[in-house]
């Protein structure tokens, strides 16, 4: 009796010795996988970032446009003709004007050449030696004249009246005056009258005009003429 109670008290001893043992291995197992959840994950070779900077990307740019390596290249546009310049100079392009001289220009008519005359006056009448470049109005009755000198100019006056207007006076020496090249340039007056000076290169000629009671009109005309050296 006593044997087998033995037999039985190490069986026993032997089965509470394996559960401890087990219950060991069991908590060491729970221990470490507790301290692998807590752990923080090691970054695999995949998701590790690459050394090279990407840059960033604008979201709202257009996509590049991808060639497509099974189109052919497209040529550049052929450029336009270029204007032809003549072949030599004489050669002129259509619709141009030929670049030939222009005649010289005629000279200017000589207004007074001299002599010079002696200074003298004339009442009624013009005095001898009056300048021809200053002409007399058709239908006039001269009522003086004068001409006198100095140095290379040439003064010379006339006074008439007319039965003209004071608008057929002007236009009357207005022709006059354009056909020795005199432009006309407008001049103040009093009391009604009417002026203009026709004057270039250093000479000048004063017209005058006023309408008269008979209803025609009376006029002035002085003159600064300065000798041609020719």
């Amino acid at each position: 009796m006593t044997s087998s109670w033995g037999d039985k008290s190490k069986v026993a001893r032997r089965a509470i010795i394996s559960g401890l043992a087990a219950a060991a291995v069991i908590v060491g197992v729970t221990l470490v996988a507790s301290s692998l959840n807590s752990a923080p994950a090691t970054p695999s070779a995949q998701t590790t970032p690459s050394a090279r900077a990407t840059a960033p990307t604008d979201s709202t740019a257009a996509p590049a446009p991808t060639a497509d390596p099974g189109a052919a290249p497209t040529a550049a546009p052929a450029p336009g003709p270029s204007p032809t310049a003549p072949r030599t100079s004489t050669e002129v392009q259509k619709g141009t004007t030929a670049g030939a001289a222009l005649p010289p220009a005629a000279p200017l008519p000589v207004l007074f050449s001299g002599p010079m005359p002696r200074s003298a006056s004339a009442v009624g009448k013009l005095v001898a030696e009056f300048p021809a470049v200053i002409p007399v109005a058709p239908g006039s009755t001269i009522t003086d004249s004068s001409v006198s000198s100095s140095g290379n100019f040439l003064q010379a006056t006339l006074s008439a009246k007319t039965s003209l207007s004071p608008q057929a006076v002007i236009a009357f020496y207005q022709s006059e005056f354009t056909k020795v090249s005199l432009p006309e340039a407008p001049l103040p007056a009093v009391g009604g009258s009417t002026a203009f000076d026709f004057a270039r290169d250093g000479n000048s000629i004063t017209l005058t005009v006023s309408p008269s009671g008979s209803g025609g009109s009376t006029y002035t005309v002085l003159g600064v003429l300065r000798a041609s050296s020719s």
